[in-house]
């Protein structure tokens, strides 16, 4: 166990036979190649002080911060507690959401100060209902099965000294420095396997986190080959190290594509006065695509961030008789984002914004709801089941996922969402933030 201001033990362990008592192991030893990088700590404590400050006069971003840290004590104690990777990252998801809705939040409160294990799997089936009822890995069975592996009072624990944290100041700096560590550590891993051409499988990536060892780190990065002697892959890099710095330099550490995409998304929604005049041009001309990206401040030559600005403006689709353009579900769906995002104050989840578009568009008629209107017509469709993908909800959830969701609200698998040798992958898109990284990288 680590503890701060203890030197380490060192000691020998000899594997013998379970039934012979033969040794079968004494230990091993192994010479590896790689490098480490010694992350400038003083620029990393500004970065830190900065974000600190960025959540102070923001509460958006306080909250959001808040969130993704609570989200990884929570999976990542209840991994301790030896529940299962897949239950413990839908038990935390469905925690974190509870906390952000004004009546639910009381539940949680509540469940604090007397631990009902029956009460704590309403909770749960509540919030998947109110929250993630589109969720195609909540289903109230599963959600059944993990309030009972977490119906120990152990978990209570758990839950309240994660909420704790999560509102401590001390150990959301902690937070955010892994963040950046870890990120960096994941970047630079792919930069190493990049350059010096080698095997994924064969490279390693350590860093000590914060979040992991009390607070303690020594920022210091160490990417190296698994096996004894290397197969070249460092030397390699070494050989082309010029390489690995335009790398650095040219934004591929801290830059993300679907980042890009995710940013000309936004100022597109934030130009609805626009879009009447773009909506009357013909979206086949190099003209249209021309203007729409000069107005947008975008770059022609770079077609990735405008095919979905394009798409959404002038792409129309079919449903039996009726028609739908894409653009009256999107601005449906952004409608409903700017409302579910005024309500808990932080942004909100993929499943989160498709959910509350669904459940508006049951609940409206078809008048007044292009969504509604939408999930009409497949309801007459010859081919429609009562339940499944094939289903008329099933199919208008597909359809709001494609428009609304974002490709990287904090990271991605074009950036920093990698598999990590220190962690699971769920724990991975709750302890890195892409875009605290761009900015520790930019500064």
């Amino acid at each position: 166990m680590f503890a701060p201001g203890l030197d380490p033990v060192r000691f020998a362990q000899t594997f013998v036979h379970p039934v012979s008592g033969r040794a079968l192991l004494h230990g091993f030893s192994v010479d590896t190649e790689g490098l480490q990088f010694k992350i400038d700590s003083n620029h990393l404590n500004d970065l830190v002080a900065a974000e600190m400050e960025r959540i102070r006069e923001n509460k958006s971003e306080e909250l959001w911060r808040e969130a993704r840290f609570l989200c990884y004590a929570l999976e990542s104690g209840a991994q301790n507690l030896g529940v299962n990777e897949y239950q413990a990252r839908r038990w935390a998801e469905l925690i974190v959401a509870a906390c952000g809705h004004s009546d639910l939040r009381k539940r949680v409160a509540r469940l604090l100060h007397f631990w009902d294990p029956r009460l704590h799997g309403q909770l749960l089936e509540e919030t998947r209902s109110a929250v993630f009822s589109q969720h195609p890995l909540m289903t109230e069975r599963q959600i059944a099965k993990i309030a009972d592996a977490m119906a120990a009072d152990s978990f209570r624990a758990l839950l309240e000294q994660s909420l704790l944290s999560s509102k401590d100041p001390a150990q959301m700096m902690s937070y955010l420095r892994s963040a950046v560590l870890h990120g960096l550590a994941l970047r630079l891993r792919q930069l190493f396997i990049l350059v010096g051409r080698g095997d994924e499988r064969r490279v390693v990536a350590h860093v000590k986190l914060p979040i992991q060892f009390d607070g303690v780190s020594d920022d210091m990065i160490t990417i190296c080959e698994s096996g004894a002697h290397g197969d070249g892959t460092t030397r390699n890099l070494v050989a082309h190290f010029d390489e690995a710095l335009s790398y650095w330099t040219g934004g591929f550490i801290g830059g993300c594509s679907n980042a890009l995409e995710d940013r000309a998304l936004e100022r597109f929604w934030s130009m609805r006065e626009k879009h009447p005049q773009w909506r009357l041009m013909d979206g086949r001309q190099l003209r249209t695509v021309e203007i729409v990206a000069e107005e947008l401040g975008l770059s022609a030559d770079f077609p990735g961030s405008l095919t979905a600005i394009l798409r959404t403006l002038f792409e129309a689709e079919a449903i039996g008789s009726d028609e739908f353009r894409s653009y009256d579900l999107a601005l449906e769906v952004e409608n409903v984002r700017v409302d579910l995002e005024h309500r808990i104050g932080r942004r909100v989840s993929d499943w989160e914004l498709t959910s509350a578009s669904v459940d508006r568009a049951m609940s409206t008629l078809p008048e007044s709801s292009e969504l509604s209107r939408l999930l009409g017509a497949y309801s007459k469709l010859e081919d429609a089941e009562d339940e499944g993908s094939l289903s008329p909800v099933g199919r208008l959830t597909e359809q709001i996922f494609r428009v609304g969701a974002r490709l990287c609200v904090d990271g991605c698998k074009a950036c920093v969402h990698q598999s990590s040798d220190l962690m699971s992958d769920s724990l991975v898109e709750a302890s890195v933030s892409r875009q605290v990284l761009e900015r520790f990288i930019c500064s």
